[in-house]
């Protein structure tokens, strides 16, 4: 029987209802919302100052578990899928925009509260 890890399960479900997202709002199914904002917060595009902004939100959010540059490293990691990482309409856009503050503002709070205690956890030799 398969070792189950609920650490990995709630990761896989994570990145599935992100890339959800990023269909929802006119990306494709085969990359996150991170990965399609950081090709497109770096590299020339009419709409730049979009996607700078919606960048450092993400990054601001993931901060305690991937550092200060989530999104280009996403980026980095499906860049082989770059080709189907467009843009979208203004509308879509907009959809994008309240999907990533709505979630970005959630999961930031929730990060910088479980990663302290998961410090603390570690230092006592607890596992959750």
């Amino acid at each position: 029987m398969e070792h189950y890890d609920k650490w990995n399960y709630w990761l896989n479900v994570g990145i599935s209802l992100d890339k959800l997202g990023n269909s929802i709002s006119g990306g494709s199914h085969k990359v996150t919302i991170s990965a399609r904002t950081g090709k497109h917060a770096n590299t020339p595009g009419a709409f730049k100052t979009y996607w700078k902004l919606q960048e450092s939100i993400i990054n601001f959010a993931f901060h305690p578990v991937d550092g200060p540059d989530h999104c280009h490293e996403a980026y980095k990691k499906e860049r082989e899928d770059s080709e189907v990482m467009r843009e979208g309409n203004p509308f879509l856009r907009g959809i994008l925009a309240i999907i990533v503050l709505t979630f970005c503002i959630l999961i930031g709070a929730v990060l910088r509260i479980i990663k302290p205690i998961t410090r603390l956890f570690k230092k006592i030799n607890l596992t959750i």
